[in-house]
């Protein structure tokens, strides 16, 4: 089966992708808001001290004071079901001006080309020769499909030196690239983005030892 290359951007395209980049931030850093009090401690030791105050009503004051207790506590529920609309409306405004300040503090557009301020760890793995021909697959939902995602691969270890590892796309993942034919030490690497947005780090060693392969976003472009 021969895979189709990914349709090519252009200079005209810039502008859409940047927006939609745009809307990208925008959408996760509301939902981050609207998710916010989920991972709030206090809230949930709220929520579970609810239950357990009915039963402590129940075993000192009987069923009639329970129920009355549940039925004053039905209300303050019926009110969050009407506040939690407004919460996440609330939370969708206040992210759209925030959105442009999120999108700076990550990078900067150079062209056509997204580089960001500090490269963003995309996966790490623990690997030794247990390893050697097999692919371990990762993703970057971020990068532009028809562009290209510049990586940076950084060895560590006490036996960095005797490990190599390349990154390969879709149209080459059945092709295991030899020990001898890569590149020794840390690495950049650029990829095409295909549709997928997935990535194969082909690894091999020489050692039974442990080492440590991490993999950087650097940038990525759109055409």
């Amino acid at each position: 089966m021969v895979m189709e290359l990914p349709k090519q951007n252009t200079p005209e395209s810039i502008p859409w992708i940047k927006r939609k980049r745009l809307l990208y931030i925008w959408v996760k850093l509301a939902w981050s808001l609207c998710l916010a009090p989920l991972k709030d401690s206090s809230a949930f030791l709220q929520m579970l001290s609810f239950p357990i105050f009915i039963f402590l009503v129940l075993e000192n004051f009987g069923l009639s004071k329970m129920t009355e207790e549940i039925a004053m506590s039905a209300i303050a529920v019926k009110s969050i079901f009407i506040a939690v609309p407004l919460f996440v409306a609330w939370n969708f405004i206040s992210a759209a001006f925030k959105a442009k300040d999120k999108a700076r503090e990550a990078g900067r557009w150079f062209g056509g080309t997204f580089a960001y301020n500090e490269r963003q760890l995309v996966t790490r793995f623990r690997v030794n020769n247990s390893n050697n021909n097999k692919l371990h697959s990762f993703e970057v939902p971020q990068a532009e499909e028809g562009g290209y995602a510049e990586f940076e691969i950084e060895l560590g270890g006490f036996e960095r030196r005797r490990v190599r590892a390349s990154i390969i796309t879709e149209i080459s993942k059945d092709i295991i690239t030899p020990y001898e034919h890569m590149q020794q030490g840390d690495a950049h690497s650029l990829s095409l983005v295909f549709k997928s947005k997935t990535f194969y780090l082909n690894i091999q060693c020489e050692t039974q030892n442990i080492s440590q392969v991490s993999v950087y976003l650097i940038s990525w472009s759109a055409y």
